[in-house]
């Protein structure tokens, strides 16, 4: 399982001591998630964005943010057979996430020929 909280909190991490999210993004992610397989997120939630980011805001800048428990997984059929199983995770988590991977992903991610997607390597593994 991956560890959120030593991303975000060990000395290894600390160049997000500034990471935060914006409400822009966040509502962008979050209408299309309302409007996805799994509609997490309704009108009202969109609505109250900015009070969201701020709160969640608060919670990065004192280190108290704890992802919640995957809920589920959701198999999408990918072609040739094959089915990649999506974690079904919050709104809260599922905008952390993005905003995240925006901010650490010219760091993490490596163009390979053929291969379409985010994540294109593995961090620290073999290439």
């Amino acid at each position: 399982m991956f560890d959120w909280k030593r991303l975000f909190y060990c000395e290894a991490g600390s160049q997000l001591s500034n990471f935060l999210l914006e409400p822009h993004l966040t509502r962008d992610v979050w209408a299309k998630l309302r409007n996805g397989q799994v509609p997490v997120v309704n009108h009202s939630d969109i609505g109250n964005v900015s009070r969201f980011v701020a709160d969640y805001n608060q919670r990065l800048r004192s280190r108290s943010y704890i992802p919640e428990v995957v809920h589920g997984y959701l198999g999408v059929q990918k072609g040739n057979g094959v089915t990649r199983f999506l974690p079904i995770i919050s709104k809260e988590d599922m905008a952390v996430y993005y905003h995240l991977c925006g901010h650490i992903g010219a760091r993490v991610l490596k163009q390979k020929p053929g291969i379409f997607g985010g994540w294109r390597s593995i961090p620290g593994g073999s290439q």
